[in-house]
């Protein structure tokens, strides 16, 4: 299964788990980091649930956390498989990546330099949610080694 044919409800769970994850272990990260009262947008024109796009923010108190806005910060992926395997794998060549024009960042570059900073404990949380999402729905989803 490509991560884009995640069934829209398994995409809504495991990005749920990853927001509550993060929460629970590192909003003093975030805070640390400077991300804090900064929103995300991640466009991706083939979304599981359908979107073409989601949005996330970090309150001032560094909780992570969904909007329904344009991000201060946005990035655009030929296809949310792209997006999925940056935060699921660590050997996956950002640079080679952008090179070739299938990550594209639009606006606010330095928040997501900042972000990046901040990728191997997102990446732990995705491990955390995307284990979460295989028990609870009995699938199995795209792993990188």
């Amino acid at each position: 299964m490509r991560p884009a044919d995640t069934p829209a409800e398994v995409y809504d769970y495991w990005h749920q788990r990853w927001a509550d994850y993060l929460n629970q272990h590192y909003k003093e990260r975030f805070v640390q980091a400077g991300i804090v009262n900064i929103s995300f947008t991640e466009k991706c024109p083939d979304c599981p649930d359908g979107s073409g796009v989601f949005h996330y923010a970090f309150a001032s108190d560094g909780t992570l956390g969904f909007v329904d806005h344009e991000g201060d910060a946005v990035v655009e992926y030929d296809s949310y498989d792209i997006a999925y395997r940056l935060l699921g794998d660590e050997s996956y060549n950002t640079m080679e990546l952008f090179d070739k024009g299938g990550l594209r960042f639009i606006k606010n570059v330095d928040h997501f330099v900042k972000l990046a900073d901040l990728l191997p404990l997102m990446r732990e949380a995705f491990y955390v949610a995307i284990a979460d999402a295989e028990n609870k729905f009995n699938i199995e989803m795209p792993k990188y080694a």
